[in-house]
């Protein structure tokens, strides 16, 4: 029967269908012609032309048949029933032939399937005989191209339950056969991803209460040996892609991760598969396909793997865990318990491994080679786990890491109407590259990190803004995206005013001053402060114009409140936002209604010129020279900006706290040197004392 299979397949006839006319006929009907179907498998051969574009003409017939004629969803069994009538005819009608061509089609065809509509695939792959039929043409044809399309169907399938269930001990063996061949590194690399799924499919299916042994003579280093192999040979053009995948699934485990990690050959090779920036360029202007984007997830997975750090998780997540672990199920996983090796402290050794190898430029390049989506993510997680050193900030910065993490973002971003933008905040967004990003203005300067073109600032805003606002951040992102925000607003009055004027961002920032988080509670009035001293709308919401005073009290009275909170940069912030405030008249005055009704603000003054402790030793007890300042401002503002009467009713009705205050004022005076306090704010303790000394007279 041999004898019969000589054409190749790269020797196929033209198909009677373009791609094109396919995927039109589709767009208008959900019903798909015999001869159609069949030409649209022959663009699932390998190396065949627009095979992009029948993986969409193949999407679209699945999603149309699921959805129904009449747009109503079809119950699963009956959509999965009408896919499987309609593809696998022609599926079997290949498999029934005797030449490669024929064959390789029909698997070819079955494998693509799989990436479109697992369910289907594995439907029509594990009907009896089937899978039996395809293993006896590898074992009778002898043929490479046949053999390497088995390997990769193979490959695919071993990535789903139900198809591991039918692979019989044959099949398995095959599998071990061939990866274990030299001839074609081809076939054994795909065959070594096929042993890869099928090694680690075993713990998933056990963890379901199956039985199922092993794959013979499978362990970790072996499998990672053999993808390792042709990562670093001189021919890695040879089944590179296949190799990478394995190793993108074998990575997950924290020994080979560390194994990995400490093999610089290894590592150099691995990224050395990515294009450089020169490369890169050429790449992007030629009209035909940029890189293989497979390879690049494959390749930008291996780099996630080893430098990813645990999820970072909420104290209820915690308390969660803690109680899955107790759990009989979570004892009896295989593999499950947390590793040493995935702490952070290995995690943060790894990642300066992988840099010093060369990462971050292949890195930052990455996503100016391709499209996928999946790659993009992925390189905005790698980079947030990077910058979770803040030693390795400015190698990312030297690298290009910024433009890198900006051109994710963009890609990855959805740019929501005038009519939909309340829904930007629900509709996922790339938390992980914008909190990356977010990381790298905190500490450097913004015009490191965006250049000095003011273009990219603007564009960084709504990102961080989402940071704060989506309805998925967590609150250490809403923290780092509050203080990017703060830094960026510190630039000018123009970039104050721009991320006040992001839509709900105020509102969310505002609320969450109310946070019982300290470090959520103190980035929100650094923002607050910023945003009053550069933005003028900003600075009316809170001061008033003169005329309106709803809502404008309450905002001064919370201000003031958070003046009184233990945490000292936070009451540096709140009372350097009244400070600014009060050189509004408007804001002066509410501020005296205030003493008045509440007698708060001269009570709340006093206390920001007491000594103040940087910890829990009262010895550690000292004034803050930016507190008095501060307070002393707010001081001389309210004596000076209101009304004598209304001031002089303040003293009559609060003697006691003003007599504190003054004698507080004085006692800084005696001891200036001892503080010490500068000329700067000595000066405006004096005034206030001699305004002071006007109220009993």
């Amino acid at each position: 029967m041999a004898e019969y299979r000589r054409l190749d397949y790269l020797q196929m006839s033209e198909p009677s269908f373009t791609a094109d006319e396919v995927l039109a006929n589709l767009q208008k009907s959900s019903e798909i012609p015999k001869d159609e179907l069949k030409a649209l498998a022959d663009y699932f051969v390998p190396n065949s032309s627009d095979q992009a574009k029948a993986y969409l003409a193949l999407s679209l017939l699945c999603q149309n048949t699921r959805k129904g004629t009449h747009g109503v969803q079809a119950a699963s069994s009956t959509a999965t029933e009408k896919l499987v009538r309609t593809l696998e005819p022609v599926i079997l009608e290949d498999l029934g032939e005797t030449d490669d061509t024929s064959l390789i089609r029909g698997i070819s065809f079955l494998k693509a399937i799989f990436h479109v509509d697992a369910e289907v695939a594995t439907t029509i792959l594990t009907k009896d005989g089937t899978l039996e039929d395809i293993m006896d043409t590898a074992d009778i044809s002898k043929s490479p191209a046949l053999e390497l399309a088995v390997a990769h169907l193979l490959a695919e399938a071993s990535g789903h339950k139900k198809c591991r269930a039918i692979l019989s001990p044959a099949a398995r063996q095959w599998l071990d056969i061939q990866s274990r061949q030299s001839k074609d590194s081809k076939l054994a690399a795909a065959c070594g991803v096929a042993r890869v799924k099928l090694w680690q499919g075993t713990f998933v299916d056990a963890t379901d209460g199956e039985e199922i042994e092993s794959p013979p003579q499978t362990t970790v280093d072996e499998l990672a040996t053999l993808m390792k192999g042709i990562v670093v040979s001189d021919n890695a053009g040879d089944g590179i892609v296949e190799a990478v995948e394995g190793l993108a699934y074998l990575s997950t485990d924290p020994e080979l991760k560390e194994k990995l990690s400490k093999d610089p050959a290894f590592l150099k090779s691995l990224f050395a598969l990515i294009p450089t920036r020169k490369s890169a360029k050429a790449l992007s202007s030629d009209l035909g396909p940029r890189v293989n984007s497979p390879l690049l997830y494959g390749i930008v997975t291996v780099i996630t793997n080893l430098i990813g750090y645990r999820p970072r998780l909420s104290e209820e997540q915690q308390h969660m865990q803690k109680l899955k672990n107790m759990s009989k199920v979570a004892q009896s996983k295989p593999g499950k318990a947390e590793s040493p090796l995935d702490d952070d402290g290995h995690v943060k050794v790894r990642a300066r491994r992988l840099i010093e190898a060369g990462l971050l430029p292949s890195l930052s390049v990455l996503p100016s080679l391709t499209d996928s989506q999946a790659v993009h993510k992925n390189v905005g997680r790698a980079f947030l786990s990077i910058t979770e050193d803040k030693d390795h900030r400015g190698l990312v910065l030297q690298a290009g890491g910024a433009k890198a993490l900006q051109n994710v973002i963009r890609h990855l971003s959805s740019q929501p109407t005038q009519a939909d933008k309340d829904s930007a905040i629900t509709d996922p967004a790339p938390l992980e590259a914008i909190q990356a990003l977010a990381k790298l203005s905190i500490t450097s300067s913004p015009l490191h990190v965006y250049g000095a073109d003011v273009g990219p600032i603007y564009d960084a805003l709504r990102p961080l803004s989402l940071l704060v606002i989506h309805t998925s951040a967590t609150q250490l992102q809403q923290f780092e995206g509050m203080m990017a925000l703060t830094n960026i607003a510190s630039i000018s009055p123009d970039f104050a005013s721009r991320i006040a004027n992001q839509d709900g961002l105020l509102s969310r920032v505002e609320l969450l001053l109310f946070e019982e988080h300290t470090l959520l509670r103190r980035a929100s009035m650094e923002l607050i402060c910023n945003l009053v001293s550069g933005s003028d709308m900003v600075f009316q919401k809170y001061a008033g114009d003169g005329t309106t005073t709803s809502g404008v009290k309450s905002k001064l009275q919370l201000v003031l409140a958070i003046c009184d909170v233990e945490d000292l940069p936070t009451r540096l912030a709140a009372s350097g936002t009244l400070a600014i405030l009060m050189n509004s008249t408007s804001a002066c005055k509410l501020l005296l209604e205030l003493q008045l009704e509440k007698g708060r603000f001269i009570p709340i003054m006093t206390e920001l010129l007491q000594p103040t402790s940087s910890g829990e030793d009262v010895a550690d007890k000292h004034e803050d020279a930016g507190l008095i300042h501060r307070a002393t401002i707010c001081i001389l503002n309210l004596l000076t900006q209101n009304e004598m009467a209304k001031v002089k009713e303040v003293g009559s009705k609060y003697e006691g706290d003003v007599i504190s205050l003054r004698t507080k004022l004085m006692d800084l005076v005696k001891r200036r040197e001892a503080i010490p306090l500068p000329d700067q704010i000595l000066q405006v303790v004096v005034q206030a004392l001699k305004v002071m000394a006007t109220l009993s007279k």
